[in-house]
């Protein structure tokens, strides 16, 4: 993971999912499905330009990836 210390939080948590995702070898279009995402909608949280997220959308990825909100907040 990229050093993370000064980066703004949405880019932190982006990347936070994207290693999350990968780490449970899951592809980008299971976990979009699992959330009832758009899979380029997806794409765009995992960019290196995220859009802010709602506290709803980052509960639904954190059910998606099937981990804690507090292991998804630890940077």
């Amino acid at each position: 993971m990229p050093a993370m210390k000064n980066m703004p939080m949405n880019q932190k948590l982006a990347a936070r999912i994207k290693q999350i995702r990968l780490k449970k070898g899951l592809a980008a279009r299971e976990v979009a499905k699992r959330c009832n995402m758009n899979l380029r909608n997806y794409q765009r949280l995992e960019s290196a330009k995220p859009p802010d997220l709602r506290a709803s959308k980052i509960n639904r990825i954190a059910k998606a990836l099937r981990v804690s909100l507090r292991y998804l907040f630890t940077f």
